[in-house]
């Protein structure tokens, strides 16, 4: 098994994100605050967790980049919520690619797109609120971080540091 990503929540709970060799089966697994198995959830084989960002009212959500390109809203049970795609009008030609992946303590979800070097805002429900881009000064945004204040920070790749 190989470790994809990571993600601790503020009760201390583990979810760790794998592809089982050879890349046949993927999944998340959650660890309780000592790590003890707590429970398991495996993917069909056309999704790979990469990035784990987790709220505090429990909904795990996933950044895939397998085969199939998407975020998912996955309950605390690790049921599928909710799957995201990419916008119509920003994705109508590039294939939606996300990248990194934050959310707020309002439950907006902040995902990066690398297709078209923007960021996407979207609901706990995974419905699409809004794209920010080169329009707003982003240019090919990499990184998300939400700071202690609660101010999206976006490390871009021209090296600039955006609040």
């Amino acid at each position: 098994m190989k470790l994809t990503s990571m993600c601790i929540n503020a009760n201390g709970t583990i979810l760790l994100g794998y592809a089982d060799i050879p890349y046949i089966s993927y999944g998340v697994t959650l660890l309780n605050d000592k790590g003890e198995l707590k429970n398991s959830f495996r993917f069909n084989s056309i999704y790979c967790a990469d990035k784990i960002a987790a709220n505090e009212h429990g909904t795990y959500i996933i950044s895939h980049s397998g085969l199939e390109k998407a975020v998912q809203g996955l309950s605390s049970s690790f049921s599928v919520q909710w799957t995201y795609i990419g916008n119509r009008r920003d994705n109508i030609n590039n294939d939606f690619k996300p990248k990194d992946i934050v959310i707020s303590s309002s439950g907006l979800i902040y995902v990066t797109d690398d297709s078209t070097s923007s960021i996407h805002v979207l609901t706990q429900d995974g419905d699409f609120v809004a794209n920010y881009g080169k329009e707003h000064g982003i240019i090919d945004p990499e990184v998300l971080h939400i700071n202690k204040e609660g101010k999206l920070m976006i490390w871009c790749r021209d090296g600039n540091l955006k609040y």
